[in-house]
């Protein structure tokens, strides 16, 4: 269309991107647009990143299943984010053996009392087609989604408060793209990353987040995605945010509603 229409002006529109992908769009295309971007950062979305030694279904997700159980259809809505069906379905049948009657709402089970599903190229269609329509409708009873990458891209669900990110990701563009599930509707919600593998394209990246504990982990993916011409100093400010004074039961400043790593930084009691 651009050969043939040569005088007519192109606009490429992008909600996240990176340097690489940026270059293979370009080549593609074969321009040389002027760029205008800013960073896609989520500020109403927690990162937490959980260090542990070994990472266990049964007891690094136990809390969810006590959640449920407490909570019924008053648990915040979760999707569980998994690389493979196989884990998918190992996560799914965990949080089905541990509540049992719990995994419906009421302990009534009947289909439309449910509420833990599980999505992937391999699920029926009827089951597929039950769970996008509930997870879009914000009345009904199911809480929680375990999924591969196939539940995202396309599918508006806007009152999603916790993503969890089960062991690696194909590169931080599709990582960042499911930590965008969460808090679509502005409201404050969380992501949860159980780094189980940091295998993938950005392999070296994954590692960092995992072991530098010091360092931001909403800074280390917004770099990710500078483009040239951008400003380098546009990060700085995540340096210059300040902790409170230590004294609050139930912290929501600048560093305990940031990440993992900064919050871990602030001297309060929350």
């Amino acid at each position: 269309m651009r050969g043939i229409f040569t005088k007519a002006s192109s606009l490429g529109l992008s909600a996240t991107i990176n340097q690489k992908i940026k270059k293979e769009i370009d080549g593609i295309l074969h321009w040389n647009p002027l760029t205008i971007a800013v960073l896609p950062d989520r500020p109403n979305i927690y990162l937490d990143v959980v260090h542990k030694p070994v990472y266990l279904i049964s007891s690094d997700l136990k809390w969810i299943t006590e959640g449920l159980k407490d909570q019924g259809n008053a648990f915040p809505k979760t999707i569980i984010f998994s690389q493979t069906k196989g884990s998918v379905n190992d996560i799914h049948a965990f949080l089905k053996r541990s509540l049992g009657v719990h995994a419906y709402h009421n302990q009534n089970k009947d289909q439309e009392n449910r509420l833990v599903s599980k999505y992937h190229g391999s699920v029926s269609e009827d089951l597929q087609s039950w769970t996008l329509a509930q997870m879009v409708n914000p009345s009904s009873n199911l809480r929680v989604l375990v999924t591969t990458i196939a539940f995202g891209m396309g599918v508006g669900v806007s009152d999603v408060r916790t993503v969890i990110q089960w062991g690696g990701c194909k590169n931080m563009l599709a990582f960042w793209q499911q930590v965008g599930r969460a808090g679509r509707d502005g409201i404050q919600s969380q992501a949860i990353w159980y780094p189980k593998s940091t295998a993938g394209d950005d392999k070296e990246l994954f590692d960092r987040i995992k072991s530098e504990r010091d360092t931001c982990v909403r800074k280390v993916i917004l770099s990710h995605f500078m483009l040239p011409g951008m400003d380098e100093l546009c990060l700085d400010f995540l340096d210059d945010r300040e902790a409170c004074e230590g004294k609050c039961e139930d912290c929501q400043c600048a560093k305990c509603k940031c990440c993992s790593h900064c919050s871990a930084k602030c001297g309060c009691k929350a």
